[in-house]
Order: structure tokens, then C-alpha cells, then sequence
């Protein structure tokens, strides 16, 4: 990547069982990668009776692991749903991830 980067955190979804035998779903830490994440949109909807928003972003990275929309990234205090992997340049090595935060 060229120009300023940000390290941003990969968060991988993983379920446990607890002494009960009730499922514990957490994040767990999956790599760190430099990339550069901005903000494409933001809207509110009303759902189930509370104003909800919904801002869209998106992350361009160079990446060593593999990266999938069951992960998560976590970014200045926040955790973002992946909506979008896209290989770039088709080699394997290059994305724009689209990602969405909702409130």
C-alpha cells in the first residue's frame, strides 16, 4: 500500500460450549494487516421500534490470510460486519472489503 496506513484487526467468529452445553459464540483475534479504511455511506432506518443506523465503508488492503465474510474487522474502537471480499487485481494479494457498522 502507498500513502498513510491504518492496522486494522481481523476478528474471526468462533462458538464454545460452556459447562451447561450452551453455545458461546465470541471473536477471537485472526491477524493484523495495514490498510486504509473510509466511509462510503450512512442512513437510519426505523426497525422493531428503534431508530437503527447503518454506516457502509470501505478497506483497501494488501493481505497475507485469507479474509472471509464471516470475519469481523475491528478498527478504532469499532467492529464492522464484512459485507464483500474482492480480489482486486485477481492474485490473491490485493482487496477493497465492503463493510458495514450497524448502531
Amino acid at each position: 500500500m502507498i500513502g498513510k496506513t491504518d492496522l486494522i484487526t481481523v476478528l474471526s467468529h468462533t462458538e464454545t460450549e460452556n459447562a451447561l452445553g450452551e453455545v458461546i459464540q465470541d471473536w477471537t483475534e485472526k491477524g493484523t494487516l495495514e490498510g486504509v479504511i473510509w466511509q462510503l455511506s450512512g442512513e437510519e432506518q426505523y426497525e422493531s421500534d428503534k431508530d437503527t443506523r447503518i454506516i457502509k465503508y470501505r478497506m483497501a488492503c494488501d493481505i497475507k490470510f485469507e479474509i472471509t465474510e464471516n470475519d469481523r474487522i475491528e478498527f478504532q474502537g469499532k467492529q464492522l460486519d464484512i459485507e464483500v471480499v474482492n480480489d482486486v487485481n485477481h492474485l490473491g494479494n490485493r482487496y477493497e472489503i465492503d463493510l458495514k457498522e450497524v448502531k
